[in-house]
């Protein structure tokens, strides 16, 4: 908003041009401009914040997880070879498919 408001009182200022038809001298933005801009910018912040808060709500899809995505968070942070047979009946995988995706980091 500051530089739209800067943008605004420049434009005022440049409208006072046609009063005095004075184009060579540097140009300094009047109280009034400033004050009427601010009251503008005003509005319009009230204006974003009614417009902002209308929109609808997103909604976060749920993301799908894939086998070994599935199969690594079902199992604790230090886990034993029990619980990680015990994961892969529970998830109908065969046991040596997640141990790619569990060592392949490590070995590569």
């Amino acid at each position: 908003m500051g530089i739209m408001a800067f943008k605004m009182v420049m434009i005022f200022t440049a409208l006072r041009i046609k009063e005095d038809g004075d184009v060579n001298q540097t140009r300094a933005c009047e109280d009034i401009d400033f004050d009427n801009v601010l009251d503008m910018v005003a509005v319009l912040i009230k204006h974003s914040s009614k417009v902002f808060n209308a929109l609808p709500v997103e909604t976060k899809l749920s993301k799908r997880s894939n086998h070994k995505e599935c199969f690594l968070e079902s199992l604790p942070v230090e886990f034993s070879k029990q619980d990680y047979l015990d994961n892969t009946k529970t998830l109908q995988i065969a046991a040596k498919t997640p141990l790619s995706s569990i060592f392949s980091p490590i070995f590569s």
